[in-house]
């Protein structure tokens, strides 16, 4: 579980994403994560996509697009 004080790892690679509206950004945590920080990075994340729903999945970290069927 992340503790107080824990950072994340920097991430010095990222594929290229096509994020649409209507699109769910999908963020899956590798371990454990506290409620309150499962909260902030949710935050963080629907700045970057704020026409998306986003979702925070515990074990294993990877963000993911999941397309809308209807666009």
């Amino acid at each position: 579980m992340a503790k107080k004080g824990e950072e994340l790892a920097v991430v010095s690679e990222v594929q290229r994403l096509e994020v649409r509206p209507g699109d769910v950004v999908v963020v899956r945590c590798e371990k454990r994560i506290r409620p309150e920080f499962a909260v902030y990075l949710k935050k963080r994340i629907r700045a970057h996509f704020p026409d998306n729903e986003v979702i925070v999945i515990d074990g294993g970290i990877e963000l993911q697009v999941l397309a809308d069927p209807e666009s």
